[in-house]
């Protein structure tokens, strides 16, 4: 899982936040992201 977090932030700052609120709230990462 850390190695997945890590080369996600690497990619996208914005996928970082995708990952880390999609797994309370996959709309609100969404919303976060635009």
């Amino acid at each position: 899982m850390s190695v997945e977090a890590e080369v996600t932030v690497t990619v996208v700052d914005d996928v970082r936040i995708v990952r880390v609120v999609g797994e309370f709230d996959a709309e609100g990462a969404e919303a976060l992201a635009h």
